[in-house]
């Protein structure tokens, strides 16, 4: 194992994230986003607490229409919860094993690029 800097790294995340719905829908996605996965551990192996959130949302990946050019190394798909156009669930997948799940703040209007 490794430690990282999961702020720095979600920030990375994120910035994909938002480069993916504007390649998609062609407007800036207006919400703070949260990243989730389950592959960062705590350093007693649990999950952190956004961690337990990915838990409750691995049932619905198999169901999911994946976009990607090149699906060993990364695919996505976009999950509509509502008749908001920014109130998308966002589910990436790295190389065919390293999940993310992006749960944009339905509360907030704008997008945090920092």
């Amino acid at each position: 194992a490794i430690q990282i800097d999961r702020f720095r790294f979600d920030k990375v995340i994120k910035k994909i994230a938002y480069a993916l719905f504007y390649k998609e829908f062609g407007f800036t996605w207006e919400r703070a986003l949260t990243v989730t996965t389950n592959q960062i551990k705590m350093s007693d192996m649990s999950n952190d607490d956004v961690g337990e959130m990915f838990e409750t949302l691995v049932e619905h990946i198999d169901k999911l229409p994946m976009k990607g050019n090149n699906p060993l190394i990364f695919q996505y798909s976009f999950l509509k919860f509502n008749s908001d156009k920014f109130d998308q669930a966002l589910f990436m997948l790295f190389y065919e094993g390293f999940p993310f799940w992006i749960i944009p703040d339905a509360k907030s209007n704008q997008a945090d690029f920092n």
